[in-house]
């Protein structure tokens, strides 16, 4: 889906309480002019996940604009692809960001925001985000949960920063 206007934001995500809601479909952000002001949402209904399984990339009308993404809402935003755009990723207070994917632009976790790990049972093939920037801002926090069995003894990397981390690593 092409995402084209000059202006407004735009939500995309799950509304369902509970379950996992997928979408499949590449996403390209198109500012329309060099102004824009347009914000992707991405967004979880509380007890929910959405699931981000396709790339997010910029677009190319209205000139290398590098529209932002915002993840939003009280459930799980899951980006599992390698995404391409270049615009600031903010995860909002009460929000929460996982996956296995990453973004090419920084990614901002906002005071109450929260980044969620699952680890698998070998190191390698778990929940793993990759970014620009990464900046933890206030009391934000990062949660780390077990699927099924508990996990082998090994190093889990599950935070890469392209360039620094910054701000107080949550504990």
């Amino acid at each position: 889906s092409n995402l084209n206007a000059s202006s407004g934001n735009v939500t995309i995500g799950g509304v369902h309480a509970s379950g996992t809601a997928t979408f499949s479909g590449t996403l390209v952000l198109n500012p329309c002019s060099a102004t824009a002001t347009r914000v992707l949402n991405l967004t979880s209904a509380t007890g929910g996940t959405t699931v981000f399984s396709n790339t997010i990339s910029n677009g190319t009308l209205g000139g290398n604009v590098a529209l932002p993404v915002h993840i939003t809402g009280g459930g799980v935003v899951r980006l599992d692809a390698a995404n391409t755009y270049t615009g600031l990723t903010t995860v909002a207070s009460g929000a929460t960001l996982g996956g296995t994917g990453s973004v090419a632009g920084p990614l901002t976790v906002s005071d109450g925001g929260r980044l969620a790990f699952t680890l698998s049972s070998a190191p390698g093939s778990h929940d793993r985000f990759d970014a620009g920037t990464v900046t933890f801002s206030g009391s934000s926090t990062v949660t780390v949960s077990a699927a099924g069995s508990a996990p082998s003894t090994g190093t889990y990397i599950l935070l890469r920063g392209a360039n620094t981390l910054t701000g107080t690593l949550p504990t």
